[in-house]
């Protein structure tokens, strides 16, 4: 649990000091040490905060609210699937 939140706070604080990958990674690191739900907020606070919308990118302004629901959505499917990972988190 004090893991969690002390990697929770990091990650929201990454998305302040860091550059995007850190704070990508720290959310990659919080989804499968925990449920992780926060990084979607982070996903979306990312984006209030720096994203313009990039005809690359389906011309969409939320790519890391895209990109941070997607993994969540991975790491939920990928952690049923694991044997040996607790399933009382």
């Amino acid at each position: 649990m004090l893991l969690r939140i002390l990697l929770s706070i990091f990650f929201f604080g990454s998305i302040f000091l860091f550059p995007w990958f850190v704070t990508v990674l720290l959310g990659i690191a919080l989804l499968f040490l925990s449920s992780g739900y926060e990084v979607i907020l982070g996903g979306v606070l990312l984006d209030l905060l720096y994203a313009a919308p990039a005809p690359t990118f389906f011309n969409t302004a939320f790519l890391f609210t895209v990109v941070f629901f997607v993994l969540a959505l991975l790491a939920f499917f990928i952690k049923k699937q694991l044997m040996m990972y607790p399933q009382s988190r």
